[in-house]
């Protein structure tokens, strides 16, 4: 192994390709931003195809696709949006947000009342 060769080659790489903060670099529109959206059970999202969810009209780009193991970088629009997949978005953070789930609420379980002795 090469291992001076090696290293040469990692190093032509990140200056190719820098290690960076791309949500940052994103976020450089006022407003923009970067979000993971689950698509839980009964979203608007799930069995419906990129296309057929219109995002792109709300200012959203699908830049991938969590599903399970697998990741679909940069998904067609013909491509599926099944339940449990994560799509990571950019565009509009007041979009994104309204596309973010609302967290479910724990009911707390009644306690007794302390008995008086």
């Amino acid at each position: 192994m090469n291992i001076a060769g090696e290293i040469i080659a990692h190093i032509e790489e990140e200056v190719l390709f820098p290690t960076e903060d791309y949500r940052q670099r994103l976020s450089i529109g006022k407003g923009y931003t970067i979000a993971e959206i689950p698509v839980p059970k009964g979203s608007e999202l799930a069995g419906r195809t990129l296309a057929e969810t219109k995002l792109r009209d709300r200012d959203i780009s699908v830049l991938s696709i969590l599903r399970g193991d697998l990741v679909i970088p940069n998904p067609r629009g013909w491509r599926e949006i099944l339940v449990g997949d994560r799509l990571v978005c950019f565009g509009k953070q007041i979009s994104l947000k309204a596309l973010i789930p609302p967290k479910k609420r724990r009911r707390r379980k009644k306690t007794a009342a302390p008995t008086k002795s």
